[in-house]
């Protein structure tokens, strides 16, 4: 990936990139650390951060230079890099690429500031990336779905065992804390590393706030109960939502509305279906048109054909 790091440098015409999203750094390095910074440069790459996660620079990150900050912190740390980088090439100006979206004010600020005063002689210029860095996340690599699909798989097998412990233990008191425990115990028990956010389980009247906090409420007949939960497997995360019912006695207003989502959820996936049919086609036909485009004319000039895609 480190040709990536590259790529935008060139692209934004900077001489050094800083990247502080955490997810960026572990796209483009496979560090996974809390902390810690990607500083680029066109020849070397470094992560950035304190003793506590060194080890776990190299070991994750081995074509990565580590630099431990010591007590001199992150700005101080980089500017002391950019000195020896570019002092002897007598460079005026610098263009540093940093990550706008994903910083902190005070970080901004520390890097304006420990700049202005470290750099004497350069005209810095922090550029905003915006999605420049972002846009290398979009396209999954085969080995990243295949960690997005175990991921929903330790959900989905969670799901079936929840099911099956609520049905067996409600009647003898259970709460929505409980209902979120135990949810995170099978997917942990499935090698989850973590939750993908906190684990929702909320129960009548609480099933209505679509983020609702697990309370000590008690599950109770005729509840709607409703879990939003997720798992994080080797850095990528699940999410799924599922609504159950709890009891055998089922009111038809609760059928309606059941029902009425059930039809709503059907809609959107036939749309979509249709959407993705209709897009291959246009590609198509882009294709062939332009395939006839392509083929030698005996006239006096070029044909240019300007397909109109087809609507459904």
């Amino acid at each position: 990936m480190k040709e990536q790091l590259v790529q935008v440098i060139d692209k934004k015409d900077l001489q050094v990139l800083i990247l502080t999203d955490g997810y960026n750094i572990h796209h483009l390095s496979g560090y996974r650390g809390h902390t810690g910074m990607l500083v680029a440069f066109q020849g070397e790459q470094y992560i950035l951060t304190d003793s506590r996660y060194t080890e776990q620079v190299e070991l994750e990150a081995p074509e990565f230079t580590c630099v431990d900050i010591g007590r001199e912190g992150y700005s101080k740390t980089i500017a002391g890099m950019l000195q020896k980088a570019f002092a002897k090439e007598g460079r005026s100006t610098l263009r540093i690429g940093f990550e706008n979206k994903e910083i902190s004010y005070m970080q901004y600020q520390a890097f304006v500031d420990t700049f202005a005063k470290e750099l004497t002689g350069m005209q810095v210029e922090l550029v905003p990336l915006e999605d420049a860095v972002n846009v290398y996340r979009e396209v999954k690599t085969e080995d990243e779905i295949a960690k997005l699909a175990r991921a929903e798989q330790i959900g989905d097998e969670a799901f079936t065992e929840i099911v099956k412990f609520i049905h067996e233990n409600w009647k003898d008191g259970l709460t929505e804390q409980r209902v979120a425990l135990q949810l995170e115990y099978e997917m942990r028990l499935r090698g989850a590393e973590g939750t993908s956010f906190d684990t929702i389980a909320a129960s009548g009247s609480n099933s209505s706030l679509p983020h609702a906090m697990p309370q000590p409420k008690l599950l109770t007949e005729g509840d709607f109960l409703t879990m939003d939960f997720g798992c994080m497997y080797q850095g990528y995360c699940s999410d799924m939502t599922r609504t159950i019912h709890i009891g055998e006695v089922v009111e038809s207003e609760q059928k309606k509305v059941y029902d009425t989502v059930l039809q709503a959820q059907l809609a959107a996936l036939r749309a979509q279906e249709a959407a993705e049919l209709e897009a291959k086609r246009q590609q198509e036909l882009q294709q062939q048109q332009q395939q006839k485009s392509d083929k030698p004319s005996s006239g006096d000039g070029n044909s240019t054909v300007t397909p109109t895609p087809p609507t459904t």
